[in-house]
């Protein structure tokens, strides 16, 4: 009974022992962290029972808070990139492109050990994110090419009424002119890849503008 009494830690160690491990928490710690720390402590110390051990109760202590410091780590990181994510997108990309980002991100951060050097993970994310940033990429060549092509239907029309395809008065239809563009954008929408040349691109317009004028595409150099 005596050698029970000797080797257990008296109260005031173990809370000595308790405040020294909650004193490593990360100081990024928020109230609700370091109140979870305390509970772990305690619990991880509880868990050993009265006749443990300074040393046990010392590496029991310092392993609970290094778990809440981690997590704390991780928050910290996720808040990190949930900023940062979106910054990497090229221009172009809009809300739902970020959100996506920062999904891609916190996938990525799951699988990454919380002591991989930052550097390291930004090139990692970086490469997670290539397929978005690529796509809008082409998504801007895609938006850039029909602008292109929408200027090109003020002189294709002045081309057609030269060589007798449509009046004067068509030409500077409102009416005609709006429907031609809407059809334009709406074809080169479905049709292009982004891969196109801009020449491509306004010979693929010149297609759409002849259909909805209903004349017929003979191969002729209008």
């Amino acid at each position: 009974m005596a050698d029970e009494i000797e080797s257990a830690v008296s109260a005031s160690v173990r809370r000595r022992i308790a405040d020294a491990a909650l004193a490593k928490l990360a100081s990024e710690a928020t109230a609700a962290e370091q109140d979870g720390a305390i509970v772990a402590i305690r619990a991880a110390m509880a868990h050993l029972g009265s006749n443990a051990s300074e040393q046990e109760l010392v590496r029991a202590a310092g392993l609970a808070v290094e778990k809440v410091s981690d997590n704390c780590r991780r928050r910290l990181r996720r808040e990190h990139w949930s900023e940062r994510a979106p910054t990497l997108l090229p221009l172009g990309a809009d809300d739902d492109d970020r959100r996506e980002a920062v999904k891609i991100a916190f996938r990525e951060l799951r699988i990454l050990p919380i002591d991989r050097p930052q550097a390291q993970v930004e090139e990692e994310i970086k490469a997670c994110l290539k397929d978005l940033s690529e796509d809008i990429q082409r998504r801007n060549r895609i938006t850039q090419l029909i602008a292109r092509a929408h200027l090109h239907i003020y002189w294709f029309l002045h081309r057609l009424m030269t060589n007798a395809v449509i009046t004067r008065k068509e030409i500077f239809d409102t009416g005609l002119r709006r429907q031609l563009e809407q059809a334009v954008e709406e074809g080169l929408q479905d049709e292009l890849t982004g891969e196109e040349t801009e020449q491509e691109a306004e010979q693929i317009a010149e297609e759409i503008v002849l259909d909805e004028l209903e004349v017929e595409n003979d191969g002729t150099e209008w």
